[in-house]
């Protein structure tokens, strides 16, 4: 999270302040067309992101550790059974965000 908070120049913030954020009233105030058109869409997902303030207190992941079982996806893939496969890197992410760049979906 912290390369990709790099990349995007945009600060790292708990996940409860995030949501309060999200929630707040003066998140309306002076915003654009679209930015106001994005906040309506965010705030439409409030019961789900409401669910991350059971998170666990741990700092990995913003305290928002997944909680999934994997026995059945390790069975039907054999990607997920290669052990040569590598976990995505930091690098992973900062390409994402160039190639999103590229194509016109991030500024």
């Amino acid at each position: 999270m912290k390369s990709l908070s790099e990349t995007l120049n945009v600060p790292l913030v708990p996940y409860m302040e995030w949501f309060a954020r999200l929630e707040s009233p003066a998140n309306d105030e002076d915003e654009s067309a679209a930015a106001s058109e994005n906040s309506r869409a965010a705030l439409r997902m409030t019961h789900f992101y409401r669910l991350g303030l059971n998170a666990s207190k741990s700092t990995e992941n913003m305290g928002l550790l997944a909680k999934v079982r994997s026995e059945k996806g390790l069975r039907a893939s054999p990607s997920l059974r290669n052990d040569s496969v590598l976990p995505l890197s930091a690098q992973d992410g900062n390409d994402w965000v160039a190639n999103w760049k590229k194509i016109g979906f991030l500024l």
